[in-house]
């Protein structure tokens, strides 16, 4: 075994400082194996060190400017780190070269969909499947840009294909089990239900599946069933990912005593030209989806959706170095210009724009300073109920640890209402907040205060939400495309025992 093949191995089995380590001596002694860089950026990224990642793509590309590996791997990074219009050239670059490069291909197809530019996403997804059109890769993508403009009937046709030619490629189970009617169609259930007695399938694809049974089930009735599969998947969830509540609860602590003494009327206006922001912000489930679509439906309204930006920049540019005496001599206007060029992105010539990012109540303090004329709503609903929305959904990423296991769900929930306590009493008056029961029980009473609270004159669209045909990429999208119902209401009343541990804690 050579020495590459001895660092590929020990990439495979995830001892990734071993990898860098073995591959920087190795390039020492042999400086033309620049391809080495590209797993030592890979082992940053398994390690969530995307700056050293970036930096290795560099190095290697700066020793072999024509590497199509380093350049996509690169492409990649900056996507990641929303620097969109640097990604989108290293996949021209590379499609350039090399017009079939597969990988390439779906990279920019991902990059499109993210910028609602969907025609350009759907384009490149057929390039793809016309260079391998048994690619598993390609179908799935296809199949969730399908689903995210509404085009149901086709998404069931590449998910299915996706899982012809890869059957334990559980995450296409899970996009299924979202837009199948499992009352009239069953067939996937079945398969599942199979699937699930398979020893050899892996944590990522396990935990895919239990989430998707359990949507099955509920769709069926069984709740009981539901629950218990939903317990099993969360509890494998939360076994992979290294997290402490502890993160959370210092994190808000930290914004709490940034802002306790700050008068906002002290802060100098930005003189960056912003346009009508309106943030729907709260926690994840709490209706945020809903209220975007009523809101977009307004003819100067564009609905962006979940943007990553904000979040990024405070965590990255400002949390660390902020605090309640130094606040006030911080010029905000680098990361609202940041901002700002991200929202471009979206090529919008709307009046108003929403982001809906429900994590966004983290941040409400500093919207205010970055953008002091912009709406502020604030969605919640019954704890419970909320919570248990949340229990029964699978999250993207890992920046929700505290979602899959009960104390946690309900700790955190415990310091998301602490903390808009804060801000309602820190801010009177700019935030408008909506409660999901209220909305649903009252649609045409509530719509109205909630388009007035916008700074946007009445229209009656806004009253035909489900009529909305926004791209929508949240997990609320089957519910957001049906008129507004009452269902989901009190639902946590079925599953008081076998929830306890969280509606205990919520009970605190």
């Amino acid at each position: 075994m050579t020495e590459v093949q001895k660092i590929l191995k020990s990439f495979n089995s995830g001892d990734y400082n071993g990898v860098i380590k073995r591959s920087l001596r190795l390039i020492k002694k042999n400086p033309n194996l620049t391809n080495l860089y590209n797993i030592i950026g890979l082992s940053y990224q398994k390690k969530r060190m995307n700056s050293e990642a970036k930096k290795s793509y560099l190095k290697g590309l700066n020793a072999d400017p024509d590497s199509l590996d380093l350049t996509l791997n690169l492409g990649n990074i900056l996507k990641y780190e929303n620097t969109y219009e640097e990604a989108e050239q290293c996949y021209k670059k590379i499609l350039k070269k090399n017009p079939e490069h597969l990988m390439a291909i779906l990279n920019y197809g991902n990059l499109k969909n993210v910028l609602n530019q969907f025609d350009d996403s759907l384009s490149l997804y057929n390039r793809a499947l016309e260079i391998d059109h048994n690619n598993f890769t390609s179908h799935f993508n296809k199949a969730f840009l399908l689903q995210t403009i509404g085009k149901s009937e086709e998404a069931i046709i590449h998910a299915k294909k996706c899982l012809e030619l890869k059957p334990d490629f559980t995450p296409a189970d899970n996009l299924l089990s979202r837009m199948i009617n499992y009352k009239t169609d069953n067939w996937h259930l079945i398969s599942m239900e199979k699937k699930n007695e398979n020893k050899d399938l892996n944590p990522s694809n396990k935990w895919n599946l239990l989430f998707s049974l359990a949507l099955a089930y509920e769709k069926l009735g069984d709740l009981k069933r539901s629950i218990m599969l939903l317990i099993e998947a969360n509890a494998l969830k939360r076994k992979s990912i290294n997290f402490t509540i502890k993160q959370e609860i210092d994190q808000i602590k930290i914004i709490k005593n940034i802002f306790k003494n700050i008068n906002f009327n002290d802060f100098k206006t930005s003189n960056i030209n912003t346009p009508n922001m309106v943030f729907i912000l709260g926690m994840p489930r709490s209706g945020s989806t809903l209220i975007e679509q009523i809101i977009s439906c307004h003819p100067e309204v564009y609905g962006a959706g979940e943007l990553p930006e904000l979040p990024r920049l405070i965590k990255q540019d400002v949390l660390n170095v902020a605090n309640s005496s130094n606040l006030l001599s911080m010029n905000f206007n680098e990361q609202t210009s940041q901002y700002m060029k991200f929202v471009s992105y979206f090529k919008s010539n709307k009046k108003y724009i929403t982001d809906k990012n429900p994590s966004n109540f983290l941040w409400i303090g500093f919207i205010k300073i970055m953008f002091p004329n912009a709406k502020i709503i604030h969605t919640y609903r019954e704890p419970k109920d909320n919570c248990l929305s949340i229990f029964k959904n699978l999250f993207p990423g890992n920046d929700m640890a505290w979602c899959y296991d009960q104390k946690e769900l309900g700790q955190y929930y415990n310091l998301y209402e602490d903390l808009m306590q804060f801000w309602n009493k820190l801010l009177p008056n700019s935030i408008y907040n909506i409660k999901y029961e209220n909305l649903i029980e009252d649609q045409e009473s509530e719509i109205k205060k909630l388009i007035s609270a916008c700074g946007l004159e009445w229209n009656a669209n806004c009253l035909n939400s489900h009529k909305n045909n926004k791209p929508i990429r949240t997990l609320s999208i089957s519910q957001a495309r049906q008129k507004i119902y009452k269902t989901s209401l009190n639902l946590s009343d079925n599953f008081k025992s076998e929830l306890n541990e969280l509606f205990t804690v919520l009970s605190k």
